[in-house]
């Protein structure tokens, strides 16, 4: 089988539609290029719009959790759904945010010394509500009261059920990772069994439009 694959959408240029060039341009300033993913699902315009205020409302500027919580979370409550696009993604902001102990040692989470108490029973919640059926038992949302305040507890399960859309999405659409996610994930995860798979890239880049 070939290590590049087709998407089964192609992502159209950022510069597809006019309205959503400025959004597009801040992912770039952001993430340092453009999201394939979004670069996909602009062919619903307003559906690239409502996600963007949902993301922005779950885990922009606003949210209570910090970045690097925010990545671990996205990359445990993802490597339950399997989806490399997301894995690799996570795995980029993970580093980004300064973790990059962290993200080398993220698969020992449990045992490793890295991480505190407060951050096992986070991905432990993550790993359990990522799963189908929902793991999350009494006893660990218990745990997570002990930490976490209630808006807290918010932020978290809407982070974790807003990246459960995002591994179906790119999961389906075969979504081709960028160069950067994709550099770090075959850093980082690569040794411990991450694959790219259907989200092999057939080019490093979106194309752009003149």
């Amino acid at each position: 089988m070939s290590d590049t694959h087709s998407p089964r959408l192609a992502p159209l240029p950022w510069n597809t539609h006019a309205d959503l060039k400025d959004g597009f341009e801040a992912f770039r300033k952001r993430l340092g290029f453009y999201p394939n993913s979004m670069m996909i699902l602009q062919r619903r315009p307003s559906t690239v719009k409502a996600f963007r205020q949902a993301t922005q409302a779950i885990s922009g500027d606003g949210s209570l959790i910090d970045a690097a919580m925010k990545a671990m979370i996205t990359l445990v409550a993802s490597r339950v759904a399997g989806c490399p696009y997301v894995l690799a993604h996570a795995a980029h902001a993970l580093l980004h945010a300064g973790a990059e102990a962290k993200l080398a040692a993220i698969h020992e989470y449990q045992r490793s010394p890295l991480f505190s108490a407060k951050e096992r029973v986070t991905l432990d919640y993550a790993h359990a509500a990522a799963s189908v059926p929902n793991a999350v038992s009494d006893e660990l949302l218990a745990r997570m009261r002990s930490f976490w305040s209630e808006e807290e507890l918010v932020d978290i399960t809407a982070l974790i059920g807003l990246y459960g859309f995002f591994d179906r999405w790119n999961a389906s659409m075969a979504t081709p990772l960028e160069a950067d996610p994709l550099a770090v994930a075959q850093k980082y995860l690569a040794p411990h069994g991450w694959k790219p798979g259907r989200h092999a890239p057939a080019a490093a880049s979106v194309p752009m439009r003149e």
